[in-house]
């Protein structure tokens, strides 16, 4: 894991990602936002309706055949008998689709109501098998996070998130535990099991709804953007080789992995399938 994936909070000069606000949200929602705010947080709302994005990730070039981690102690066999999968880079055989591959917006000027149901909604976050059940967890950070241990035996969940307070619950079979994020954050967080060093996961809070994590084939969605207006995109992936784990495809994004789309109201616009070549990643 890349150290920089542990730096947070860097101007956006300095960062490939945003500096988000945790009241962004509800107030472009309640269109609470004087002109003033909407300025320095948000650009003001010049478009309308809503919109759908799409695309499929694959790699360029042969999929490298698929990595075991390297375990040890007593719940190894019980866990994993057959051993426990490198999830850092996941190309698929046949389609060559790259998973975990996180796509959210940078920022947003509105949020369509639908979105509304789910803000406040528990998110779990599991672990099965001596694994992380997502590898890449999005989450909105109005969301309790549910710390959840589906295994025969116990585990621990710690994470650091920068300038948040830390968690490192001991969770025996079958128990969970609430967490709260207090605010934002501009990259995935590491998640860990120190009863399992070779438990590692990623999950990051965010101010607005607009996030996707490519599937095993490399596919995404993101329904109701903003339509008739810019937005900007960001791209990370674990080993990926831009600043803080910036995805960098070249004629796709710009160097810190960003990409602008305006969207049509009603619009499904597909990205269509983006080979990456294999340089792009840290291999």
């Amino acid at each position: 894991m890349p150290a920089a994936l542990l730096l947070a909070g860097c101007s956006d000069s300095d960062s490939p990602f945003p500096a988000p606000q945790a009241d962004v949200v509800a107030k472009l929602r309640e269109g609470g936002a004087t002109e003033g705010e909407a300025t320095e947080t948000e650009a003001a709302p010049t478009g309308t309706g809503w919109a759908t994005i799409t695309g499929t990730f694959t790699l360029d070039g042969d999929p490298p055949a698929p990595k075991l981690l390297a375990t040890g102690g007593k719940d190894a066999p019980t866990c994993r008998p057959e051993g426990i999968p490198d999830d850092s880079f996941l190309v698929d055989k046949t389609t060559k689709g790259i998973a975990n591959v996180l796509i959210f917006a940078r920022k947003v000027s509105r949020v369509n109501e639908s979105y509304a149901a789910n803000e406040s909604a528990p998110a779990t976050f599991d672990q099965k098998n001596c694994m992380f059940v997502s590898h890449v967890k999005p989450v909105l950070v109005s969301q309790p996070v549910v710390l959840t241990n589906s295994d025969a035996v116990a585990h621990n969940t710690a994470m650091s998130p920068p300038a948040d307070k830390a968690a490192n619950p001991l969770l025996p079979s079958g128990k969970t535990e609430e967490y709260k994020f207090s605010r934002p954050q501009n990259t995935p967080v590491p998640v860990s099991c120190s009863i399992h060093p070779w438990m590692k996961a990623y999950i990051i809070p965010r101010d607005n709804p607009y996030f996707a994590v490519t599937g095993p084939e490399g596919k995404f969605e993101i329904q109701n953007v903003p339509a008739g207006e810019e937005v900007e995109f960001q791209l990370w992936q674990e080993v990926a080789g831009g600043p803080q784990g910036a995805l960098v495809i070249p004629g796709v994004t710009d160097s810190k992995g960003r990409l602008v789309k305006t969207l049509t109201d009603g619009e499904t616009l597909d990205l269509g399938t983006v080979a990456i070549p294999a340089a792009a990643f840290k291999l």
